[in-house]
């Protein structure tokens, strides 16, 4: 049988406290993969031969053991060296050694592979050492992707230094030339526990530019490519979170608890972030993004700040909401806002300004399909400009027709009557009168339809008026009405002065939050491409890593 094992991986299997050297299991574990000389992977079980010999040629021998019965599946085998015969701390002086593997009858496999730096870790059996925590020290390596630890931490990295170019703490690369997803890294929770579960939780803090962590793919491949992939999966009352991101800086520069960007590059959608949330729970919200901002000195808040560049012939949103719903009898809301002000400031729900250089501005610009409102108030709705219908006119261009304003808040409706010699009794409709307070007094206008004496009121009542010819006149003809009459509830209401800010005001409030925004958007663009130069930094080293790992 031609055999040839590729892929070799050697690992020191540390598993007890250390208490003397007589209690390190004299144990090497060796993986490895099996094939044809095709190159095809064995499905087996074969007897093996193990040897550590003094020089590569495999001219002196210090130790050999023969296992039986070695299970091959998928040409992948696992091995603990030792296992049968033990292995001697004096194998390892300090000199290299060589491992020869011998597959059944097959001659010994060439060329012998070096063994080095871990198996020498048998050398820490010299060190007299009390352990009280070994599973928060030690780490089982029991394959190619499993570092683990019953307790603590499995895997920690830390990069420690005063050094002008880029530290390190752990850097996770992927390059996938072909169909395949590549993952710079990937994390994960399980759903045990009811502790808080992190898919990856990143503290950064510094006086300049900060990362709370920074991941990178190669552009290479047609597959999926994830700057970085996080899931949490929990069964807990505890929150679960995919990402969690903080920074803090105690000097003056910008601070990011996340920070998401796209290039410009290709023709497909681009996201700086996107968010989804399902849920099946009747009693908690379910939140694609939630923002919160806290500033308890007197600078500007933002829950949330969406700005896009000035760039480009397409449209530009700053943010987009959508909301889809088939549940009934709750509202679906596309974009909702609600201002809370304890103190003495004022609340918006929302604020909307439009600054158009050339074209038209449109502070808000609503539209809706199908019955309903384009737009609805509940409450009292004030404009410092006009009120107007836009009417298409027989050209075909639009022209504005103006509301009527008035000191006082009246209803009004119209209609048509017909005296009979010289009488017509008119009955108000029930459900103006609904309206309205026609207990008090209300205005009545006539326009007979012919001539006549003229037209007259009288016996006016909070149901009915009746409209009689002057001079005692018995004309029959038609005539028309308009009733004017207080809306209820608003009957003592008379130029009523305008509480809240006033438009000067929430003008300079407006130019100030652009300003601000303008200057956070200057700095943020600023930022943008200081960061740019420090990836475009550690790409270059990250490609030379790659390469380096190749």
């Amino acid at each position: 049988m031609k055999s040839k094992i590729i892929l070799m991986v050697l690992g020191l299997l540390l598993v007890l406290c250390v208490y003397s050297f007589s209690q390190v299991p004299q144990l090497i574990n060796y993986q490895g993969k099996l094939t044809k000389s095709t190159g095809a992977p064995l499905d087996t079980t074969v007897q093996m031969i193990f040897s550590i010999y003094a020089d590569s040629n495999g001219t002196i021998l210090n130790w050999t053991e023969t296992q039986a019965a070695v299970k091959v599946d998928k040409g992948i085998f696992n091995v603990l060296l030792g296992s049968v015969t033990p292995i001697s701390s004096a194998v390892f002086n300090g000199s290299v050694r060589y491992l020869g593997v011998k597959v059944g009858g097959d001659p010994e496999i060439t060329p012998r592979k070096p063994m080095v730096s871990v198996p020498y870790a048998y050398r820490a059996g010299s060190i007299q050492t009390n352990c009280h925590d070994c599973d928060s020290i030690f780490v089982n390596v029991a394959g190619p992707d499993s570092v683990y630890s019953s307790s603590g931490t499995a895997f920690l990295g830390k990069a420690s230094g005063s050094s002008s170019s880029s530290m390190v703490g752990v850097r996770g690369y992927s390059d996938n030339t072909s169909t395949g997803n590549a993952y710079g890294g990937t994390f994960g929770t399980s759903s045990n526990g009811t502790g808080l579960h992190y898919g990856v939780s990143a503290l950064a803090s510094g006086s300049s530019s900060v990362f709370g962590g920074l991941f990178n793919v190669g552009s290479a491949g047609t597959g999926v490519h994830y700057g970085s992939y996080a899931s949490s999966y929990a069964s807990s009352s505890n929150p679960s979170y995919g990402v969690y991101g903080f920074g803090s800086n105690y000097s003056t520069g910008s601070v990011y608890g996340g920070y998401f960007e796209t290039t410009s590059d290709g023709t497909g959608s681009h996201y700086g972030l996107s968010a989804s949330a399902a849920s099946t729970s009747p009693d908690s919200a379910t939140n694609g993004v939630y923002g919160y901002g806290s500033n308890s000195s007197s600078g500007y808040v933002a829950g949330g700040e969406f700005i896009t560049s000035p760039f480009g012939s397409g449209s530009h949103a700053g943010a987009v909401g959508f909301g889809y719903s088939s549940s009934a009898p709750y509202s679906t809301v596309g974009l909702e806002g609600l201002g809370i002000n304890t103190s003495y400031g004022t609340a918006y729900g929302g604020e909307f300004f439009a600054n158009a250089y050339s074209g038209t501005g449109y502070g808000i610009y609503s539209s809706v399909t199908g019955s309903g409102y384009a737009a609805y108030f509940n409450g009292n709705m004030t404009a410092t400009g006009t009120k107007s219908a836009a009417v298409k006119m027989n050209s075909g261009e639009y022209r504005h027709l103006y509301c009527q304003e008035s000191p006082e808040n009246w209803f009004e409706d119209f209609g048509e009557g017909q005296l009979v010699n010289g009488k017509s009794l008119i009955t108000l409709d029930p459900l103006f009168t609904q309206t309205v307070n026609t207990n008090i007094t209300y205005h009545v206008f006539l326009t007979p339809g012919g001539d006549c004496n003229g037209l007259y009121v009288v016996n006016k009542t909070p149901t009915s008026f009746e409209v009689r010819e002057l001079r005692a006149g018995n004309s029959s003809l038609t005539f028309s009405y308009r009733v004017v009459a207080k809306r209820k509830g608003y009957e003592n209401l008379r130029l009523a002065k305008m509480v809240g800010p006033t438009p000067e005001e929430v003008q300079a409030e407006q130019a100030k939050q652009q300003a601000e925004m303008k200057n956070q958007s200057a700095k943020m663009e600023e930022e943008r491409l200081k960061q740019e130069q420090e990836r475009k930094q550690l790409s270059e080293q990250q490609v030379k890593a790659g390469q380096e790992m190749k």
